[in-house]
């Protein structure tokens, strides 16, 4: 699981298990290029516009299983314990 907002927003509450991938850093696509495009990656954001974002992006790089999580943590956040 990738959470691609700032580290700011990450501290304020993220999902349990999740890894920071900040889709702002400009080493963003330099990080990605070494991650196993064969693994499914779950992403998310703040309101699902970066987690669509770097969905494609990955995509793009050949990454084979991709979701992202629709509407972001704003549509989930009455469902999730943080």
């Amino acid at each position: 699981m990738i959470d691609v907002r700032t580290p700011e927003e990450y501290i304020t509450g993220h999902l349990p298990g999740s890894k920071l991938l900040n889709i702002m850093n400009p080493n963003f696509r330099k990080i990605i290029q070494k991650m196993d495009r064969e693994q499914p990656y779950y992403i998310y954001c703040r309101n699902g516009n970066r987690s669509a974002s770097a969905c494609n992006i990955m995509a793009r790089y050949g990454f084979k299983t991709l979701f992202n999580l629709e509407k972001g943590l704003l549509a989930w956040k009455g469902h999730l314990e943080f």
